[in-house]
């Protein structure tokens, strides 16, 4: 059924990005960066596997009025800090390779196996300028605020960020669903990746639906070839696309660039 589900895929992508995308590529000809706003109930859409969003890079923004007075300047010499949950087969490979990346560039933490708890990630949360955890993730719909991902000794759930005093500006989770958002009234999309903005991150790598280890772990190692050299998080998730090959549905949320 792989042949069948793939090219099922290839042809919805392919409808989305006229309905969804050709309007905007009409009105942004020679754009060479897009921030694209979008109602909650398009929040689930994998914007990053459209045909029209290959290799370009762009930004989810809460609001226009957001992205336009946020920050911008990353620290010269960042912290990063690395999680990797567990039952994940390829947790630990990545965030080694993607720490690898920051060896002369920054001060790298890592927490694997027993280590990785939910007290020992949220220290480490509020410490570094760059989180990158890796772990099983899920949404949950009818109480957004109890997504989370799995840890050694449990779930972080989207409540326990706000009690972090320090959130890093950039955040990739590398866990399925956790891009997704759930509409509630007033038509606020509530979720993970709301939730770290909210708490004062400047941009939150994420899916909205499930990822094959193999393509989170190549495309995100990928990522932090681009962010130690100084590209912003949209810049080097789109050059991770193009350099890897990988078409995968993470993508920038906040203020990417």
């Amino acid at each position: 059924m792989g042949p069948v589900t793939a090219r099922a895929l290839t042809a919805r992508l392919a409808v989305l990005d006229d309905e969804l995308l050709g309007p905007m590529h009409r009105a942004a000809a020679g754009a060479e960066r897009l921030v694209v706003t979008v109602p909650g109930i398009l929040g689930g859409v994998p914007w990053a596997m459209l045909p029209g969003m290959h290799g370009v890079p762009f930004t989810l923004a809460t609001s226009v009025s957001r992205w336009f007075h946020g920050t911008t300047a990353a620290a010269s010499t960042p912290s990063v800090g690395f999680a990797a949950g567990p039952r994940v087969p390829r947790a630990a490979e990545e965030v080694r390779r993607a720490a690898d990346s920051w060896t002369t560039r920054g001060a790298t933490r890592l927490l694997q196996g027993t280590e990785a708890t939910v007290t020992a990630a949220t220290a480490l949360a509020a410490s570094v300028d760059v989180l990158h955890i890796a772990a099983h993730g899920r949404h949950a719909v009818d109480n957004p605020l109890f997504s989370g991902f799995e840890l050694a000794d449990g779930v972080l759930f989207g409540y326990d960020v706000d009690l972090i005093p320090r959130v890093p500006r950039t955040v990739i989770l590398s866990a399925c669903e956790l891009g997704r958002s759930s509409v509630r009234w007033g038509e606020e999309a509530l979720g993970m990746t709301r939730v770290w903005l909210h708490a004062g991150a400047d941009s939150v790598i994420a899916a909205p639906v499930t990822v094959p280890d193999d393509d989170a772990c190549e495309l995100l190692t990928a990522v932090h070839d681009g962010l130690s050299t100084g590209a912003s998080p949209a810049d080097a998730l789109a050059s991770a696309a193009l350099t890897t090959g990988v078409s995968a549905p993470f993508q920038c949320h906040g203020n990417g660039f």
